[in-house]
């Protein structure tokens, strides 16, 4: 099969445009949070900072597979774009199955240690699983009144 240049084409303009209003709002957003407090990650107690450790956790390692996903998306379609003819076309490539494997086989091991991580946490910080309390502590009786009306 013989390979097919990509012709050129004034839509490499509004790709240019694309990539720099997504970077404009990236900015945005970096700016707008910067020495800006974050409630859920402010926590006062043992269960809720368990929370917290556990949510930084899973977007750390969520992250591990999205910012390289984000990255090779603009990498090819910046390299791929219409104005580039270095960059050849091959609708009819063969795939690989080591790298098939690799790039299925590595969201899926950190899916299962997401799963992980997360069943254990949540079933750790069961609401109804007694809290331990110190040496000689009480534990505190709440009471509520609740009203439908109010």
């Amino acid at each position: 099969m013989g390979r097919v240049r990509m012709g050129r084409n004034k839509n490499v303009s509004i790709t240019i445009g694309a990539v720099l209003v997504l970077l404009a709002v990236v900015i945005m957003f970096t700016l707008l949070l910067s020495g800006r407090a974050i409630p859920v990650l402010e926590t006062h107690g043992t269960i809720a900072g368990q929370e917290r450790n556990l949510i930084i956790t899973v977007v750390l390692l969520a992250s591990v597979v999205v910012v390289p996903v984000l990255g090779m998306l603009f990498g090819i379609a910046w390299r791929y774009r219409v104005g580039n003819n270095r960059a050849l076309y091959q609708p009819n490539m063969g795939g690989s199955r080591r790298l098939e494997s690799l790039w299925w086989g590595i969201p899926l091991v950190i899916i299962l240690i997401l799963s992980v991580i997360t069943y254990t946490a949540t079933h750790s910080l069961d609401p109804y699983k007694p809290l331990p309390l110190a040496k000689g502590q009480a534990p505190v009786k709440i009471q509520v009144v609740a009203l439908q009306w109010r």
